[in-house]
Formats: C-alpha cells, sequence, structure tokens
C-alpha cells in the first residue's frame, strides 16, 4: 500500500511537523489537516501570514478558504518551479534518501514510528548549515557541562 506523507515547514525556523499519513488522499483529508494547522490553540500555522503551497491538484478552494478564514494568506508556486519551495523540497529528498529508501514498512504505524524519529533528529539533534549551524530546537542540555561541581573541585 502507498501512503501519503504531509509534511509542513516553518521557513523561517525550517522546523518540520508531519500534519498527516494517509493511504488515501482526498479533499476531507486536506481540510482536516487544514484544521489541525490553524487551530487558534495549538495549530502549527498558528500566527503565520503566510503559506507556501505548491499547485497539486489536491489543493482546492474550500482548502484555500480554511487559510483565508484563518488570516492566512495562501501563496502558490509557479508552474514546474520546485526551486521555489526549495527548503521543504531538500527536506522531503533528505528524508527519503536517509530513511524512507532504506527501509521497508509493513504499515502505517511503523511509518509513524519512522517519520517521528526523524522529525526529532531533524529539529532537535542535527545541526542546520542554513542556520549558521545551529539547531532548530536546542534543548536545555545543549551547552550544559556534566560532572563539573560549582565549587571549582573536579
Amino acid at each position: 500500500m502507498i501512503y501519503y506523507v504531509a509534511f509542513v515547514m516553518e521557513l523561517a525556523t525550517r522546523k518540520v511537523v508531519n500534519a498527516d499519513i494517509t493511504p488515501y488522499p482526498g479533499g476531507e483529508w486536506l481540510l482536516q489537516i487544514g484544521r489541525n494547522l490553524t487551530d487558534a490553540i495549538s495549530g502549527f500555522l498558528r500566527g503565520k501570514r503566510f503559506r507556501v503551497i505548491d499547485r497539486d491538484a489536491l489543493y482546492f478552494s474550500a482548502f484555500l478558504g480554511l487559510l483565508r478564514q484563518s488570516g492566512i494568506q495562501p501563496v502558490r508556486t509557479p508552474p514546474g518551479e520546485p526551486k521555489c519551495n526549495a527548503h521543504l523540497e531538500r527536506f522531503n529528498g533528505s528524508f527519503k534518501w536517509e530513511a524512507a529508501d532504506r527501509l521497508i514498512f509493513f504499515g502505517r504505524s511503523q511509518l509513524q514510528r519512522v517519520i517521528d524519529e526523524y522529525l526529532v533528529r531533524y529539529n532537535r539533534e542535527r545541526n542546520h548549515q542554513s542556520l549558521n549551524g545551529r539547531l532548530i530546537e536546542s534543548g536545555e542540555e545543549i551547552g550544559r557541562v556534566e560532572g563539573v561541581s560549582g565549587t571549582g573541585n573536579v
């Protein structure tokens, strides 16, 4: 079975989230993703002004209207120009090359687990050249030295 994965990236920080996975992409699936992303409390697009989308036929008027109602202006990439969304295209390529093409998935739950682990690595453990070598989400353990007491004695 073929599964379709919807990744969403915040361009300023390069943070990526998995919006959803489905074997049957369609209008209702995309509308639910839109509702989740634009949720006023925990939506990934909360506070965002623009959403770059490609020219996939899945992005129909109801989805675009949902974005507009939430105060988000959908911006379509020009036809045949994947470089207009280069950061997400690069992420998709990295995910395929580093994870998806190297594994055989025996169901949705296994794919979900690999995606979750990959996103932890991508967002919290991998330095990003486009961010001057910084991590996207650095934990409080970053920069802390283990085993050193506050008195100067080691």
